[in-house]
């Protein structure tokens, strides 16, 4: 083998090895916390949300959850409500992300997704500055048998960039239902507001259209 032979025949040699490396290194399972991450979606947003679910007390639901906010109202007043028509895509999966105005069951006035479960959303906050928030909610719909829908309030800092997870609230994996419910917390970490230092918002992630968001509602004391 002559030697301009034996170069060419060495660099179609190291050629195939670097695709095959290349090619392992694609289809090999990831290591790390991306093992553990529930399977459906690859969001940011949508990770990050699953991620902190146990980290909270466990969402006020059915009857309590109308005491907590009858007990609110009556203490505080009405409260400030972000209606699903306020919230916007995260811009991951726009394309999968929609609102209803009124659908063939005669409700409307929700979002959902269009069984997309990298669909996100999220929708500013505006309370007065030094309020106490006292709960948090969210009104859903959650029929999915094997998904669940987690709303949670945000604030970040507006020096450092850093966002904090001030309440959560989320349905059941399992609890299918068709009603509409109000989901629940009196959990609020740094309840004050300070609109000097921060600012705040919602977000949740719609796994797929048999969960719908209505509205979220921040109860506070002015």
């Amino acid at each position: 083998m002559s030697s301009e032979t034996r170069k060419w025949f060495l660099a179609g040699f190291a050629i195939t090895a670097i695709l095959a490396m290349v090619f392992l290194g694609i289809h090999q399972a990831p290591t790390g916390k991306a093992q553990d991450n529930p399977p459906g979606g690859s969001s940011p947003n949508r990770l990050a949300l699953q991620a902190e679910l146990e980290a909270f007390p466990p969402t006020i639901t059915g009857v309590e959850a109308e005491q907590v906010i009858a007990s609110a109202v009556a203490d505080y007043g009405p409260p400030l409500v972000i209606p699903a028509a306020d919230f916007v895509s995260d811009g991951f999966s726009p394309a999968n992300f929609r609102f209803v105005v009124e659908d063939a069951s005669d409700r409307g006035g929700y979002v959902t997704s269009n069984n997309d479960p990298n669909v996100c959303v999220m929708a500013p906050v505006y309370l007065p500055n030094g309020a106490t928030m006292t709960s948090f909610t969210a009104t859903v719909v959650d029929k999915a048998t094997n998904a669940r829908i987690i709303v949670r309030l945000y604030r970040t800092n507006k020096t450092t960039g850093n966002p904090t997870t001030l309440a959560l609230v989320s349905t059941g994996l399992s609890s299918s239902s068709n009603s509409l419910q109000d989901i629940t917390t009196t959990d609020v970490s740094g309840a004050t507001i300070n609109n000097l230092d921060y600012f705040y918002y919602v977000t949740t992630c719609l796994e797929n259209a048999n969960i719908q968001l209505y509205s979220a509602r921040v109860f506070y004391a002015p």
